[in-house]
């Protein structure tokens, strides 16, 4: 994923529009509302207090929000500021697409020729029995900066995240699910030039239930038309007079896909038990590489006719902790607080941080008068060792432990320092998933000295509610791609899976490998945090020596017999000639 380091201002505002949103969690307390403090677990308004300096980590996998869709010429901000920067369509006539770049919440498919767009949807209950999901509409019923794709050009279309219903599939509120696959990207559309560049893509399958907050957005100031609350890209006022045009608005941290138009919030529910849930997606700009998820026992189908690749993930969810602490700069643990720049409230390892408060910059610049929130991303080495020195100060105890279902692929950043074998650019090559707080940018390391592909994790011991938390995680590459590793023949490998603690003690854990359908799989289950790593070592019994013939003359009077074999000896009465 690529790394926006935003501005001050541009977090400020962004927070601004969130905290806004920090009601959600009390949103109508209804007899048929349903809140579950795990799934809604939000920043609390504590965080706006000057001079707030707090750490969190939460998965933030997902590429985008559900329902964020839009498509821009020449960047998100052309040379006039005052210029819409986004575009109905490829034929919209005030955009040059000489360069532009797209964020799509694919469509759900209607008929079987369309593509870029969410087949199907559904679950397997225990006994195998599938369910199918129907769609029922999108959310926002028009994405803020909605626009049509163009099949000619392979750019897919920009909607609203997905609602479907699984039959018989109940989540704690009912058998609503939020689906949502997005896509971002670049192309060039000139005489000289017609290319496009698929970046970014992730899927999402979120139990929800839709309820709605008129009462609570009575006073946030975003009116009915247009819908400027709504995930997207409006017109952002500076102090000093001038604007930008960015990314505002949202869903907060309790609501996966809202509608401001309508005054209805998605919030998140948890997963059902005993379900695998399925999607599936006929694409033609096809994630490539390799890919992260928040799934356990995840099996993988790509199929393709043509251009046209349908991808197919099945997996259970996973819960994921959350860690979070906040302290005032002036009373933080001194160890704590030279982990950041006082100037700027930054994790020195380097994170995405942002104030809560719109400050100038030299009160920005002030701890005691900023509102600062690191928040790494979950999948960066550096956000590994930021949690490790952050647990002792929590009692190594998540705040909530929400559940995922969720797959993206990885950028070239991710991959930069990836064994060849894991980065060919014309097909998946595996997906790695785990629930674990943080863990490793890109695939799995490989040691080449002793063979392991290594891969670090870290997450709080307990969980809120104080049991120790057990750890998962799987990987699932191509068969071809496992022996490209180690340079192995076709014929069958096995595998040994280990655990082993930060100090290197060996943990038990429960490690399972299988392969099946041109796909290799691995699972270690039940393991410990905080920071231990998962180590897979793949192997292939040596083959047996060639056995070479050599063929001898055998006499016996006037007869002459030749024998062939491995140790050829003359047949009895025959002397060797």
């Amino acid at each position: 994923m690529r790394k926006r380091r935003i501005s001050k201002l541009a977090l400020a505002l962004t927070a601004s529009a969130v905290s806004a949103l920090l009601i959600f969690p009390s949103i109508a307390h209804s007899d048929t509302t349903i809140v579950d403090p795990d799934e809604s677990w939000s920043i609390p308004n504590e965080m706006q207090i000057p001079g707030s300096m707090a750490a969190r980590f939460i998965d933030n996998s997902g590429m985008s929000q559900p329902g964020l869709s839009y498509l821009t010429q020449n960047g998100m901000n052309p040379s006039n500021s005052d210029t819409d920067p986004t575009c109905d369509s490829t034929s919209d006539t005030k955009c040059d697409f000489s360069n532009f770049n797209f964020m799509a919440t694919l469509p759900t498919c209607t008929q079987d020729s369309e593509v870029n767009c969410i087949a199907e949807v559904g679950a397997y209950d225990l006994n195998g029995t599938k369910h199918v999901g129907i769609f029922s509409r999108y959310m926002p019923d028009k994405a803020q900066n909605q626009y049509e794709g163009n099949p000619d050009w392979n750019l897919p279309s920009g909607v609203g995240a997905s609602v479907f219903t699984i039959p018989d599939v109940n989540n704690p509120a009912g058998n609503t699910y939020i689906v949502s696959a997005n896509m971002d990207g670049h192309g060039q559309h000139s005489a000289s030039k017609k290319s496009i560049t698929l970046e970014h893509f992730s899927a999402t399958i979120i139990p929800v239930q839709i309820v709605n907050i008129a009462e609570q957005l009575a006073n946030t100031g975003c009116p009915l038309v247009p819908r400027i609350c709504n995930p997207g890209v409006i017109r952002l006022p500076r102090p000093d007079g001038t604007v930008r045009w960015g990314l505002t608005g949202g869903a907060g941290d309790s609501c996966k896909a809202i509608s401001f138009g309508e005054n209805l919030c998605a919030r998140k529910q948890a997963f059902p038990i005993n379900y695998r849930f399925y999607m599936k997606m006929r694409l033609t700009l096809m994630p490539t590489g390799w890919m992260h998820g928040r799934l356990s026992d995840p099996l993988i189908s790509v199929k393709t006719t043509g251009k046209v690749s349908e991808l197919e993930v099945t997996a259970l969810p996973v819960k994921v902790p959350i860690v979070f602490k906040r302290y005032i700069w002036n009373e933080m643990p001194p160890a704590l607080q030279k982990l950041y720049v006082p100037t700027t409230g930054s994790y020195i390892g380097g994170n995405w941080s942002g104030s809560f408060r719109l400050l100038n910059d030299a009160d920005a610049s002030d701890p005691m008068k900023r509102a600062m929130l690191s928040t790494p991303p979950s999948y960066e080495n550096a956000g590994i060792t930021e949690l490790v020195s952050w647990l002792p100060y929590v009692g190594d105890k998540a705040v909530a432990a929400p559940s995922y279902w969720s797959v993206r692929s990885l950028s070239g950043s991710e991959l930069a320092d990836a064994n060849s074998c894991f980065t060919n650019p014309k097909q998946l090559n595996g997906i790695v998933t785990t629930n674990s707080t943080q863990y490793s940018a890109g695939p799995p390391v490989f040691d080449k000295t002793e063979g392991f592909l290594n891969y670090k994790v870290a997450s709080p011991h307990f969980t809120s509610s104080g049991d120790v938390f057990k750890g998962s995680y799987d990987l699932a590459m191509r068969s071809d791609v496992a022996r490209c590793i180690y340079g192995f023949s076709k014929a069958p490998v096995s595998a040994k899976v280990s655990v082993v603690s930060a100090d290197g003690t060996p943990q038990v854990a429960t490690t399972v490998f299988s392969e099946s359908d041109g796909w290799v799989y691995l699972k270690a289950r039940n393991f410990e945090f905080s920071s231990p790593s998962v180590r897979v070592k793949l192997e292939q019994e040596a083959p047996a020596p060639t056995q070479i013939k050599t063929t001898i003359t055998c006499v016996k009077n006037k007869l002459t017999k030749k024998v062939t074999a491995v140790s050829p000896k003359c047949p009895t009465g025959y002397k060797k000639k």
